[in-house]
């Protein structure tokens, strides 16, 4: 940083030095100051790729506006349509944030395979993940077990194993996964959601435990308390137990962050309707119903 300071302050025109300085205020977690220095350099030169997928990436997964990063990247793929970097970035966003697009994201992972040349373990998790979206578990099996062929070492990519032989209902298979991710990294946020999932999932009758789930769940929500699934599974779980103080808690929390969240309505108005707080449970009902119409249990409500 020391000589990199002294480059920018003899030629603050320097596109490398601004570019450099940008790449270590990111490596130090400064990514504002990291976002100013990547413009820095593409307003000396347009046609820097790397300072337009470095600022998409921070903007997208570390300030949490993949909105904004989406400029950059498809700017970069008109300057290099076979940018691989660009590619696996756009299938990241698609993939991993609010702008979810299944489609897009295994399109992109695709393109970026195909013009790496290489396989790379990230874009085949990528593909795993954009196949769970489409609830195409055997293809997301296909993709997940070449990405632990590359690179085993990832806790998340394990985890994630772990969830999709439990979808496919190869239950030991799962708890075999999980056991690995958990002895990478025990509190990694994906591994703790998994394994409480894992422990309350209705069709896993031989390992079924609402004890374990919870506690799981609860971990995971410590790591990352706005986990939208642990907050949704905790939630109902509470509720099954009888414990609509703790199920009311959680679903409120679900319902700031996602006050369309279907469950989080629906709960919360079965909730309310036992406290004879009918006012307020016809109003979750009502929101519930406007998401999911065939629902019973809340027509009975209402």
């Amino acid at each position: 940083e020391y000589y990199v300071n002294r480059a920018l302050a003899m030629d603050t025109n320097n596109v490398s030095s601004c570019f450099f300085f940008a790449e270590v205020k990111y490596k130090l977690k400064y990514f504002k100051t990291a976002v100013k220095y990547y413009e820095k350099t593409l307003s000396l030169d347009s046609g820097h790729i790397g300072a337009k997928n470095n600022i998409a990436y921070i903007l997208a997964f570390e300030l949490k506006d993949p909105k904004s990063a989406i400029p950059y990247l498809l700017s970069a793929l008109k300057q290099d349509s076979a940018n691989y970097i660009t590619h696996h970035i756009l299938g990241n966003i698609y993939g991993n944030t609010s702008l979810k697009d299944p489609v897009k994201s295994e399109y992109h992972y695709k393109k970026s395979r195909e013009y790496m040349k290489t396989d790379n373990a990230g874009t085949y998790f990528g593909l795993a993940i954009a196949a769970c979206e489409k609830n195409d578990f055997l293809s997301a099996k296909i993709h997940v077990l070449k990405s632990l062929s590359l690179d085993s070492s990832n806790a998340k990519v394990q985890a994630y194993t772990g969830y999709i032989f439990m979808m496919l209902q190869q239950f030991d298979s799962a708890l075999y996964f999980l056991n690995k991710a958990t002895l990478i990294d025990s509190l990694n946020f994906e591994v703790n959601h998994f394994y409480g999932m894992f422990y309350c999932y209705a069709d896993n009758t031989r390992y079924i435990d609402s004890k374990k789930a919870i506690a799981y769940l609860e971990t995971s929500l410590k790591i990352y308390p706005d986990g939208i699934e642990s907050l949704q599974y905790s939630g109902i779980l509470y509720f099954q137990q009888g414990d609509d103080e703790k199920s009311k808690k959680t679903f409120l929390r679900l319902y700031k962050l996602q006050p369309n969240n279907y469950q989080a309505n629906k709960y919360l108005g079965l909730i309310c309707q036992a406290k004879q707080d009918y006012k307020q449970a016809k109003l979750y009902y009502e929101n519930a119903v406007s998401l999911n119409s065939e629902d019973d249990q809340v027509h009975r409500g209402l």
